[in-house]
């Protein structure tokens, strides 16, 4: 404003300062003391005008530039917060973190259905007797069950007057735990059944006896066939043993079964004594006695299996487990028309007795290619056999690290080869 103020001045002067000068020229040339007076009354007028201009100037200036802007201010107090906008899209997932603890446990679910059963294992080793009392069903004292074929098991009671009809209602009329010794006595006729036995033993001396007639043991018959088709096998088994209680079998016939007529299992143990088996192996896939899965048998009287000449068919056949047979007295265990007399392919212990003769005889039939009156496959020991074989292939084939001890007193009839030992086999 100062400087605009001064502008005009400096302007009006410069009009004032030309026209004192045109008129005084003027003046002091026409009239000269006239002009002087002139020339100051005009200046006084002047200077009143440019005062009186210049005070209304000042009064009322002209608006001036705009000057140079401030400093900002402090910053004012944050608003409130506008309204959430849109979600983005997720981000990549970061890296994960550290496992955090474990929850408690939920709830258990249902159970789901049951697997298909899987193939037995070995047998654990026994466990320590516990509380008879916790045993459940257990023999007090020696208990007896008679049966006979016209007995009945709805109204009998086992007894000589109101025998069973079954030998397997009589088992499963036994307690499972036997503290004492137990006897199933059976009357003479034919019992088509199988049999299956499951007990356990308190005490390990006593047994579990099946008796027939150790002097006539085949007017005392399990069979395998049905009373249409006598000779037509429609069970598998004769006699199915497990547990661990000592059955005791003697003075018994078993006909016409597919598989077997002794089938040992499960670290079952068992005496037989005075037994005949025939055709209890139509299926040609085991033997008349089938032992598996570590069974003890031992034969304390004659034994006579006859066979259907099948080619795969045995008289004693071990294929499943070590096994153990052992035989003594003085008594003769006879084979007959059978591909082996004895088959065994378990690394398996057959111990015999020098007084036990052993007669493995196919005479009534064709030599049958491969036979062997004793085959021992898989590491499988065979000790004091006195051996009579007759028309086999082989007298005794080893295979794969078993031992056989052959006797002098042996003898080999129409036998292509008397001793066979292969593979690490051994034969002294």
């Amino acid at each position: 404003m100062e400087k605009s103020n001064k502008l005009i001045s400096q302007i009006a002067s410069f009009f004032i300062v030309l026209l004192v000068s045109i008129s005084y020229s003027y003046l002091a040339y026409a009239q000269p003391k006239k002009a002087i007076n002139s020339l100051n009354d005009f200046v006084s007028g002047i200077n009143e005008k440019i005062d009186k201009f210049s005070a209304e100037k000042m009064s009322q200036g002209e608006k001036g530039s705009d000057g140079i802007d401030g400093s900002n201010g402090k910053d004012g107090e944050n608003g409130s917060d506008g309204t959430n906008g849109l979600s983005g899209t997720n981000g990549a997932n970061g890296t994960n973190g550290t496992d955090g603890t474990n929850g408690i446990n939920g709830i258990n679910g249902q159970n789901g259905s049951t697997g298909i059963q899987g193939e037995k294992g070995d047998n654990g080793p026994r466990g320590l007797a516990g509380d008879t009392e916790e045993l459940g069903s257990i023999t007090s004292a020696a208990i007896t069950y008679y049966v006979s074929p016209s007995g009945s098991d709805e109204n009998g009671d086992g007894t000589v007057g109101l025998p069973f009809a079954t030998i397997q209602h009589a088992i499963d009329s036994l307690p499972d735990f036997l503290a004492h010794e137990c006897n199933i006595i059976l009357a003479a006729g034919t019992y088509r059944e199988s049999v299956v036995i499951n007990k356990n033993s308190v005490n390990a001396t006593n047994y579990l006896y099946i008796t027939g007639n150790t002097s006539s043991p085949n007017s005392y018959i399990i069979s395998g066939a049905d009373s249409a088709s006598p000779t037509e096998a429609v069970r598998d088994y004769g006699i199915t043993l497990y547990g661990d209680a000592a059955y005791y079998l003697r003075g018994i016939r078993l006909d016409y079964f597919k598989k077997a007529g002794l089938f040992m299992e499960n670290g079952s143990r068992s005496r037989i004594q005075n037994i005949n088996f025939n055709y209890c192996a139509q299926d040609n896939l085991y033997g008349a006695i089938r032992q598996s899965s570590y069974t003890y048998l031992d034969i304390r009287g004659a034994i006579n299996i006859t066979g259907n000449g099948g080619n795969n068919e045995s008289g004693f056949y071990s294929a499943d487990g070590p096994s153990y047979m052992y035989n003594y007295g003085t008594f003769a265990i006879n084979i007959y028309k059978v591909k082996y007399g004895v088959y065994s392919s378990s690394t398996s212990q057959w111990i015999g007795d020098n007084t036990v003769q052993w007669t493995v005889d196919n005479s009534a039939i064709d030599k049958i290619a491969g036979s062997a009156g004793v085959y021992f496959g898989a590491g499988d020991h065979g000790h004091d056999f006195e051996l009579d074989v007759n028309n086999f292939t082989y007298g005794v084939y080893l295979d794969n690290l078993s031992l056989f001890d052959v006797n002098v007193g042996n003898t080999y009839t129409n036998v292509d080869t008397s001793v066979s030992a292969n593979n690490g086999s051994l034969s002294v």
